[in-house]
C-alpha cells in the first residue's frame, strides 16, 4: 500500500512540474492589428474571442493568422467585427484538443478608421 501512495506522489509531482510550468514562462509583449471576432470551439478550449491578424505571426516556430484575446478590463463585444490596435502580453496554454496555443492578454485596445 505505502508503494501505490509513493507512486501516485510522484506522479502527481511529475505532472505539475510538467503542466505546471506555463505560469512561469516570462511573459511575450505584443502588439498586432486585425480585426476582433467571437470564436467557438467544441471542448471549451478558447476565451471567446480572437484578433484575426492582418499579418501572420511566427511565434515559436509555427504562424498564426489569429489568437485567443483575454483581458479583465476590456468587454471585447464593444470591439466586434472591428479593425483594431492591440497590445498586451503573450501567454502559453495547455490544451487536450489544441496542444500548446498562445492567449493574448489584452492591456490596449484602439479602433482604427
Amino acid at each position: 500500500m505505502t508503494g501505490k501512495i509513493h507512486f501516485v506522489c510522484f506522479f502527481l509531482v511529475v505532472n505539475l512540474l510538467i503542466h505546471g510550468g506555463c505560469e512561469f514562462e516570462k511573459e511575450e509583449s505584443f502588439e498586432a492589428t486585425g480585426y476582433i471576432r467571437d470564436a467557438v470551439a467544441v471542448g471549451g478550449e478558447t476565451t471567446g474571442w480572437v484578433i484575426e491578424l492582418d499579418e501572420a505571426v511566427n511565434l515559436e516556430g509555427k504562424l498564426y493568422s489569429r489568437i485567443d484575446v483575454e483581458s479583465q478590463s476590456i468587454n471585447f463585444e464593444e470591439y466586434r467585427d472591428e479593425h483594431v490596435e492591440v497590445s498586451g502580453e503573450i501567454k502559453w496554454r495547455e490544451g487536450l484538443e489544441r496542444g500548446r496555443y498562445p492567449v493574448l492578454f489584452v492591456h490596449e485596445i484602439k479602433r482604427l478608421r
